[in-house]
């Protein structure tokens, strides 16, 4: 994929914080910046990119802050503003290419995912996280950012929906983990592969099949209001099922279980997933295990529940919670899980 004009391509830069949008003092703080470092408004990370990429770029960024702190601190009220922010800026007619996202990689999959489902993409949304934060020795920063800017500026990526800039290549988020604590690589997917590579030389190449942005038609409508408060419980050995039966009694609209391996809970768990069940809470199923699709059984245990093959309970939670907030009965998520092979 090449870009035979000249124009510098007009990019949004929304800055949602995290590692990306942070400058430590110390090149050698590799792990405490998060308590002692910069945080950087979005004029200051694209300054901080157009200093070491020069002003030869063949993009131009207006910035906006939506939020400037640590993704620890991220949650379904930041998703629905970024969300409602995308959706203004995408429906302005002023000028625009496309759209960079800073954001943190420890929560980076959930944010992803939740934009994936509920955004249209009309131009290019692509979102970036780095490892190391600007000013540490070896900082992907300013790196993740340009390439990111880079995929921004083919309008093909829009195709494909949100995406998310890691090391050199273009990840769907459906699927996506977060693999490494400080390792340059991040993230791997369980829901196919890498969709593109993105060279600081060479522009965009297509290296894979994404996902059908079909995938997600059916939830942009949802509703800009809160989501509903589905809550995530983890499968352990030994485990009284007491964790499922507190978040029921506590006002789960929902559960989100993050199984053994290939999604299994000790029988008393199943037991109070099944009282859970007959309580009218919606319970969704995945595997703590992402390095392969977990086939569906022919008998889903307990009955009634959503199994997920492809995705963690992570964003099983927010697709449960993005299928409650559009009114979906539990039997209509079941066939959308099934038919698309989640």
């Amino acid at each position: 994929m090449t870009d035979s004009t000249r124009r510098a391509r007009k990019l949004l830069l929304i800055n949602a914080g995290g590692t990306i949008a942070t400058h430590s003092a110390d090149p050698l703080n590799f792990v405490d910046y998060p308590f002692n470092s910069q945080r950087l408004a979005a004029a200051e990370v694209i300054e901080g990119l157009l200093s070491e990429a020069g002003s030869n770029t063949p993009y131009a960024f207006s910035g906006l802050d939506v939020y400037t702190g640590s993704s620890l601190a991220v949650g379904p009220s930041t998703w629905q503003s970024l969300r409602t922010v995308l959706l203004a800026e995408i429906a302005d007619r002023k000028p625009l290419d496309g759209i960079v996202v800073t954001h943190g990689t420890s929560t980076l999959e959930e944010t992803a995912f939740f934009l994936a489902l509920t955004v249209p993409t009309p131009v290019p949304v692509v979102i970036a996280g780095s490892q190391r934060p600007h000013g540490v020795l070896g900082s992907d920063a300013a790196l993740s950012l340009h390439l990111a800017a880079l995929a921004a500026c083919q309008l093909a990526v829009a195709e494909w929906g949100v995406v998310v800039q890691a090391g050199d290549k273009l990840l769907s988020p459906w699927g996506l983990t977060k693999i490494a604590n400080y390792l340059p690589v991040a993230f791997a997917v369980s829901y196919g592969g890498p969709i593109a590579i993105v060279g600081a030389n060479t522009g965009v190449r297509i290296c894979g099949v994404p996902p059908s942005i079909e995938l997600a038609a059916p939830f942009r409508g949802a509703p800009t209001t809160a989501l509903p408060d589905v809550k995530a419980v983890a499968s352990f050995a030994g485990s009284d099922g007491e964790l499922i039966r507190a978040a029921v009694r506590s006002g789960a609209a929902g559960l989100a279980i993050e199984g053994a391996p290939p999604g299994m809970v000790t029988p008393p768990e199943m037991e109070a997933l099944r009282w859970a069940i007959s309580e009218g809470t919606p319970v969704a199923i995945a595997s703590r295990a992402h390095a392969d699709a977990s086939p569906a059984p022919s008998r889903v245990e307990p009955e009634g529940a959503v199994f997920l093959s492809s995705l963690s309970v992570r964003q099983g939670r927010i697709l449960l919670m993005t299928a409650l907030a559009a009114g979906w009965p539990i039997d209509r998520l079941q066939a959308y899980v099934r038919e698309h092979g989640l």
